[in-house]
């Protein structure tokens, strides 16, 4: 130690004061390019969740969709082989969807390519809406097959093209590193495949052709898909997966292997094929849109799985960051207290000595000498040398003794003076250290309010995430500052989306004006709380499409600031069983028609809406002829199958205007709206009778069937609802005695048989 001492010197210390900085500094470099590669691989996993959660991709499954296996294509051509026009309307709304997905997708910057396909999809899509415009009168005709897989006969390669276009563009992604690597070898990747292969263009559009056409070469085109479909169902199971998942593609698998049965079948000559079950096609159908749909879910699941891992690398690199400030904070501490040690030990000490014996020396203390130490540093030992070298030559200040007695009075009161301060300087730093331990103790205490207040925000947090209804906070002003997780899956936006935007973003554009009136009014400075009650309202999704969601509002004071939570609640279900069930209420359960009720308030609304207007409402009553022996030779069953068929006969028929309903048995009924005179009743009442008196082929059964019609108009003929009725009842009792299968109007009766009818009245 002594031998160490020797070489310290002030210049020795400050090296070493520099030599500690240097060191300090490279700690920190080397912290932060630790920091720098946690936050480069958490890069990399958030480029890997963008890119599965890459908008424009869910956009071209959704097309895939629409368009393939459950979508357009599939109803069209299983309408085409079943003769059944019931799905007409189906197919329109997927062709109105792939219309608007199309609009959403030309949204985005996209190349010239990626714009040219999504114009060439949509020519496609058009020419397909044309054409099923169009389909209703082949269907009534009932047209054969061929002729109308001619008619609907449109070039799908532009599409097809489009579609592998976009896929080019959405399967391959470039990095910083410039390295290019596909997402087919990844669950997304392969779920997008099958959908892709499946669908339009894919396995169910060539066997449907194939089908239809009889034409081989979609027998090879479809065997393709499925070997294609075979192999990534392979690649898929070889993944690690949940029991859903494995269950989803084992269905998924026993489809397609329905399929390849389907095919061999129909590769074989006409009079070898067997039977096809088409109700087994359709219900394996169901099944795998089930489980695709179960695949897409777990895809969904995962991906917020690896978005939670990000969240988790952050608080590990926060937490990393936390020790490493703790850590220079401590280095500094001890570097600072090693230095006062030296300085007190090395300088300051010495220093006070050497002080001292200049004071012994100018008290005339001649004999006591400035002692000499081994660990005395270098500049001190100079100074002591220097003190020797003073009394040395004191002899010969002696003439002037008295001049330096006053000099050393002088010195000696400085020195005195300096000890004070000394001393009020030590007394300040003893303050300085105790007030720094009082702050260290309050930092800690301040880190642990920190932790406690993170913990409480996480748990807080998780609660609300796992809340169904969604739960958004705004400031007083109607802007948002947080959404929970249900929110964000039921909005289709994410928090940092929604963040600081006002409230009204998410009301429907046709009611802005009403919506922000509902906003001012929840959110106006006066009010002294919020109105907890729920109320029903639309809310308009990212995609853009609006729903119906009950809000329940609350109002809480933070820091002094109102703030406001609304819990929303989807009610899209409740509508709809709202609606069915009050469809059935005023609905015929076996004809789909209008019931007596539901005759009875249209026709009173009509009279008084008409009336109002200074317009006529004509009213035909219908009953079947011949319809009892129907029920009685060949059953009710087939005299039910008989009235489904009148009635479909009447709607299309009859205007879309006028209302047709079953009043009970073989009686119906046609509400006729906006009548100039009796030949815009008499019109319609004629192209009914042409219409039902057509034969009706059922279940192998040729069954001929008349109808006989009652003609009444209003205000002409009655005024009220009852005498409007008895009149048509008295016109088609007229027509029956006249002979069956014809119409008649009260008008036609003559004067002495109306004023006998008032008589009865």
């Amino acid at each position: 130690m002594n031998s160490i001492s020797r070489h310290i010197t002030l210049k020795f210390i400050s090296f070493l004061l520099i030599s500690l900085i240097l060191i300090m500094t490279l700690i920190q470099v080397a912290s932060m390019l630790t920091i720098k590669d946690n936050v480069f691989k958490i890069q990399q996993l958030w480029d890997e969740v963008q890119v599965e959660q890459s908008e424009k991709i869910n956009l071209e499954n959704s097309i895939r969709s629409f368009l393939g296996y459950g979508g357009m294509i599939h109803k069209l051509k299983n309408s085409i082989i079943n003769n059944n026009p019931e799905d007409l309307q189906s197919i329109k709304e997927d062709i109105h969807q792939v219309e608007a997905i199309i609009k959403l997708y030309l949204s985005f910057q996209l190349s010239h390519a990626e714009r040219y396909a999504l114009n060439d999809i949509q020519t496609v899509v058009r020419n397909y809406q044309k054409k099923v415009n169009l389909l209703q009168p082949l269907f009534q005709e009932n047209s054969s097959i061929k002729k109308i897989d001619s008619f609907l006969s449109i070039n799908n390669q532009p599409a097809l093209r489009g579609l592998s276009v976009l896929e080019q563009n959405n399967r391959k992604i470039n990095h910083q590193d410039k390295i290019s690597y596909s997402v087919q070898n990844d669950k997304f990747g392969l779920y997008t495949e099958i959908i892709a292969q499946l669908g339009y263009g894919g396995l169910i559009h060539h066997i449907k052709n194939l089908q239809i056409r009889g034409d081989n070469s979609y027998a090879v085109k479809a065997q393709q898909k499925i070997n294609l479909l075979l192999i990534n169902i392979e690649k898929y199971l070889n993944m690690d997966l949940a029991a859903e998942e494995e269950l989803a593609l084992n269905t998924f698998q026993q489809t397609i292997n329905h399929y390849q049965a389907l095919l061999n079948n129909l590769k074989r000559p006409v009079t070898a094929r067997e039977i096809i079950d088409l109700s087994h096609s359709q219900s394996l159908d169901n099944k795998a849109l089930k489980a695709l749909k179960i695949l897409e879910q777990r895809i969904e699941i995962e991906l917020k799985s690896k978005i939670f891992n990000v969240g988790e690398q952050i608080h590990s690199i926060q937490d990393g960051i936390k020790e490493l400030i703790q850590a220079v904070m401590f280095l500094c501490i001890v570097t600072l207290l090693f230095f006062s040690y030296i300085m007190f030990k090395k300088v300051i000490l010495p220093i006070q000595k050497v002080t001292q014996s200049m004071v012994s020396q100018a008290r005339y203390h001649r004999r006591k000498e400035v002692v000499f130490h081994p660990d005395q540093i270098y500049e001190i030992k100079q100074m002591i040398r220097s003190i020797r070298i003073f009394k040395h030559h004191e002899r010969k200040r002696r003439s002037s003794q008295k001049l330096l007695t006053k000099m050393n009075l002088t010195t000696l009161r400085q020195l005195e003076e300096i000890k004070e301060l000394q001393a009020k300087s030590e007394q300040k730093t003893d303050q300085a250290l105790t007030l720094a331990n009082h702050l260290i103790e309050l930092q800690k205490n301040a880190d642990n309010d920190r932790k406690n207040a993170l913990e409480s925000q996480r748990r807080i947090n998780t609660i609300l995430n796992t809340v169904h209804d969604a739960i958004i906070t705004t400031s007083r002003y109607g802007y948002i500052e947080s959404i929970n997780t249900a929110a964000e899956m039921m909005l289709g936006y994410s928090e940092d989306e929604l963040f600081n935007q006002n409230i009204t973003v998410l009301m429907q554009e046709d009611h802005s004006s009403a919506d922000k009136h509902i906003i001012s009014e929840h959110f106006a400075p006066q009010r002294g709380s919020a109105d907890i009650s729920g109320r029903e309202q639309l809310l308009k999704r990212a995609n853009g499409t609006t729903f119906p969601v009950e809000v329940f509002l609350g109002q809480s004071e933070f820091q002094g600031e109102i703030k406001y939570t609304a819990v929303i609640r989807d009610i899209t279900q409740r509508k709809k069983d709202e609606e069915e069930i009050q469809h059935l209420v005023l609905t015929d359960p076996l004809t789909n028609l209008a019931n007596r009720r539901h005759f009875n308030r249209e026709l009173q609304h009509a009279l008084d809406v008409k009336h109002r207007l200074q317009l006529s409402v004509g009213l035909l009553l219908l009953d079947l002829d011949n319809f009892k022996p129907v029920n009685d030779t060949l059953g009710h069953n087939m005299g039910d199958k008989v009235l489904q068929k009148v009635a479909q006969r009447l709607l299309n028929t009859v205007r879309c205007s006028d209302l047709t309903a079953r009043l009970g048995g073989d009686e119906f009924a046609v509400i006729v709206n906006s009548v100039n005179d009796r030949f815009d009743v008499l019109t319609p009442a004629q192209k009914i009778i042409d219409a039902i008196s057509k034969p009706m082929f059922i279940d192998g059964e040729c069954i001929s069937i008349s109808v006989t019609i009652g003609v009444s108009i209003s205000p002409q003929d009655a005024l009220s609802l009852e005498e409007f009725i008895h009149h048509a009842d008295t016109a088609l009792y007229k027509a029956k005695n006249l002979g069956k299968g014809r119409h008649f109007s009260y008008q036609d009766l003559s004067e002495e048989e109306k004023s006998g009818l008032q008589k009865k009245l």
